[in-house]
């Protein structure tokens, strides 16, 4: 609603405000770029929904749950499947399984009622887990290298000796690490937070 729309304006109005305060220490820049992040983004919610299903035909209703994953852009990320053995019968009675179902997240309840619909529901539960807090630290901390790894690249173009390039040098390669993970671990949630997971047993 509208909150959002006006944090946005705050963010571009004191963003400039961060980058003029640049030198005066990461950890105060850190704060402002905390309370810049934590204004502008939008919660991030992990919902993981579970449901377990008796069905009459494990492989039709395996079936019907793919083609309407697929057909919602989602993907099966996980599927198995097993029989029960009779030994009375010598024979294999009815098929069992999981899949794991990833979907877009605004479509997570319309998925769970769809779920429901394909046979009889034995279980059902779901979570939700708002981890808005985890993400703008890091959000904040990636900023934070960012921007110390351009003052590196900027003293390395200024450096006169050998030894001020080699510890130069050896300081980047420790920025760019830490801005690798702290970028992997953005991506994490964010494939978290966009496709929500439902593991069903059927």
């Amino acid at each position: 609603g509208m909150p959002q729309a006006s944090a946005g304006v705050y963010a571009e109005s004191d963003a400039a405000g961060i980058y003029n305060g640049a030198e005066t220490g990461a950890a105060e820049m850190q704060s402002n770029v905390l309370d810049e992040a934590a204004k502008s983004v939008s919660r991030k919610i992990i919902k993981r929904g579970y449901i377990s299903i008796d069905v009459e035909n494990f492989d039709e209703t395996s079936g019907l749950l793919k083609s309407y994953t697929e057909q919602n852009s989602g993907y099966i990320e996980q599927s198995d499947q097993y029989a029960d053995y009779d030994s009375q019968t010598n024979s294999y009675r009815s098929k069992r399984g999981n899949m794991i179902v990833r979907i877009e997240s605004s479509k997570f309840s319309d998925t769970m009622a769809y779920i429901e619909t394909l046979g009889t529901v034995t279980s059902r539960s779901e979570t939700a887990e708002d981890i808005t807090g985890s993400y703008v630290d890091t959000q904040s901390r990636l900023e934070v290298k960012e921007q110390e790894k351009q003052r590196l690249m900027e003293l390395l173009e200024d450096a006169g000796n050998m030894s001020d390039i080699i510890t130069i040098e050896g300081r980047l390669t420790e920025v760019i690490s830490d801005i690798e993970s702290y970028q992997a671990q953005i991506n994490a949630y964010d494939d978290v937070v966009d496709y929500s997971a439902i593991s069903v047993s059927i």
